[in-house]
């Protein structure tokens, strides 16, 4: 561990994608939805918001990677009632 690491904005950061996870798990496919079109992106060919796309830009955002974007929201899904197990 450094001695001089400031976890601040780490903790900040981290907050910022947990509330966002929660958010997709709960809302599934009408937050991708939303959030998609909050987030600026296009719909494609099948007229629907591609998850891979709200989670490159949730990523970016957070500065982290998409795959935890989907780990959290897969971690949150125990707690809602939705389709998917998620894992925990």
């Amino acid at each position: 561990m450094k001695k001089n690491f400031d976890y601040t904005n780490l903790v900040k950061n981290s907050r910022k994608y947990y509330i966002v996870s929660y958010y997709l798990s709960g809302f599934d496919k009408d937050g991708y939805e939303k959030l998609g079109r909050y987030l600026d992106l296009q719909p494609k060919k099948q007229k629907r918001i591609v998850k891979r796309h709200v989670h490159a830009k949730v990523a970016l955002i957070t500065n982290s990677k998409e795959a935890t974007i989907k780990n959290y929201r897969d971690a949150f899904d125990s707690v809602h009632f939705n389709s998917r197990k998620g894992w925990h």
